[in-house]
Order: structure tokens, then C-alpha cells, then sequence
């Protein structure tokens, strides 16, 4: 792996990793305790999954640094809002399957590049 596709992964993690914890803490980003439960376990696999894959000697530490704090952040969030969320909402049926998929799909990729590294 080059060092411009360890680089262009730090992006990605980083990405969602910002993207996840903005839902959080927005009031219409996560809806129910599902859904907060599903975003969390992405991002679990998705931080474990970069913890192992990327080469950090080719980037810089303090993006790690900085994907571990935006994730606490994110957390202490769910943290905030967990008593005032419902179990389910179910508004939205047709976003929860995809994004429960999503997370399956996350979740699986992670697991079976950490079970080869």
C-alpha cells in the first residue's frame, strides 16, 4: 500500500468519523437508541479497523490523535441524549435498514481485516 492510499484512509476515517459524531450531537441526527447503537458500533470497527491498517509512521500521529477525540466527543454525546431517546422511531424504516446494513457491512470488513492483520 502506497503512502497516498494510507493517506486517502486517514481522510475516509476521518470523515466519518466527523460525520458520526456531528449526527450525534445534532438534534434531528439520531433519532432512537437504535439508531445511536448502530452509529456507535460503526464507528468502534471503523477506529479499530484504522488502528491496525494504517501505516502511522507514513502519517501523522495526531490525525490518529485526533479520530480518538472526535470519537470521545461523539460518545460523550450519546452519552447526553441516551435518556431522552426512544428505543425506535419508526418514522423512518427504509434509512434504519440501510443503515443497520451499513453497519453489518462496516462491522464484517473490520472484523476480517483484523482477524488477517
Amino acid at each position: 500500500m502506497s503512502v497516498a492510499f494510507q493517506v486517502g484512509l486517514c481522510v475516509f476515517v476521518g470523515v466519518v468519523t466527523v460525520s458520526l459524531t456531528v449526527s450525534t450531537w445534532r438534534a434531528n441526527g439520531t433519532n432512537d437508541r437504535a439508531s445511536l447503537l448502530s452509529h456507535s458500533a460503526m464507528l468502534i470497527a471503523l477506529v479499530a479497523f484504522a488502528r491496525v491498517h494504517v501505516w502511522w509512521s507514513a502519517v501523522p500521529v495526531v490525525v490518529w490523535f485526533a479520530v480518538v477525540l472526535c470519537a470521545a466527543v461523539g460518545v460523550f454525546g450519546a452519552v447526553l441524549r441516551w435518556a431522552d431517546l426512544p428505543w425506535l422511531r419508526e418514522t423512518k424504516r427504509k434509512r434504519r435498514i440501510a443503515d443497520v446494513g451499513l453497519t453489518v457491512v462496516v462491522a464484517t470488513v473490520a472484523t476480517t481485516a483484523l482477524a488477517t492483520a
